[in-house]
């Protein structure tokens, strides 16, 4: 089993052993609010594009977000994809009332999936879309991550990977973390280089999409964060 990386946010680090209290919870999703906008937002727009052209069909699909925290990229995502069913994985269960508490404010519905990402318990080939954003880099056994990913998605699913690029340049990370200082706090400003600090290099991500089974894996964003399209096919 592979360890989370030197580097790996505390704050994180604290959700993923389930000791998330809800002040601190509230805190890191009030904190992070200001960010959707120019982070999950964009993002979002380009899943929505690249899912028009690879899946031109696509109607209603049920989309997982995995690792999803407050569900910010899933509630972003959820107006380009009318009708769709939405998922949101967490193991934390303070985060996932987060979750449905923000959707319920935008008149969405999310059903809440309380359980490890690297243990979905979901059935086989249920989902069409999965999205999962920086929990890549902090699993504690990455390949059954892509692997559990890749199990749930029907013939032709996806999963769009999103994380710190352990490749991208180091002067635009400082760029924006005196831009996180200044707007946020010190402390976000921190854990965002740690976080930065411990990503994968995205050459190295498609290799692991194969190796968990996915037919190919193209990068369809570099820079300080990647993103990565995984396809099943069969």
């Amino acid at each position: 089993m592979e360890r989370n990386r030197p580097g790996a946010s505390k704050m994180v680090d604290t959700a993923e052993t389930g000791e998330w209290s809800e002040e601190l919870a509230r805190c890191y999703c009030e904190g992070m609010e200001a960010n959707v906008k120019y982070d999950h937002r964009p993002c979002a727009r380009r899943i929505a594009a690249d899912l028009s052209t690879c899946r031109p069909g696509l109607t209603a699909p049920v989309v997982l977000d995995v690792a999803a925290g407050p569900a910010f990229l899933l509630l972003e995502l959820a107006p380009h994809l009318p009708g769709a069913r939405l998922l949101a994985n967490d193991s934390a269960p303070v985060m996932l009332d987060l979750a449905v508490e923000r959707a319920r404010a935008r008149g969405l519905e999310v059903e809440p999936l309380l359980c490890p990402a690297e243990g979905l318990t979901l059935a086989d080939q249920s989902v069409d879309v999965v999205i999962c954003k920086h929990y890549l880099r902090l699993s504690p056994d990455p390949l059954r991550l892509l692997e559990e990913c890749h199990r749930v998605l029907g013939p032709d699913g996806v999963l769009y990977l999103v994380d710190f690029n352990g490749e991208a340049s180091k002067l635009k990370a400082r760029v924006l973390w005196t831009w996180i200082r200044v707007m946020n706090s010190k402390k976000l400003a921190q854990e965002f280089w740690e976080s930065f600090a411990g990503g994968y290099p995205v050459s190295s991500v498609p290799p692991r999409c194969v190796a968990a089974g996915f037919a190919s894996a193209t990068v369809l964003r570099r820079g300080l964060s990647y993103l990565v399209r995984a396809t099943r096919v069969g």
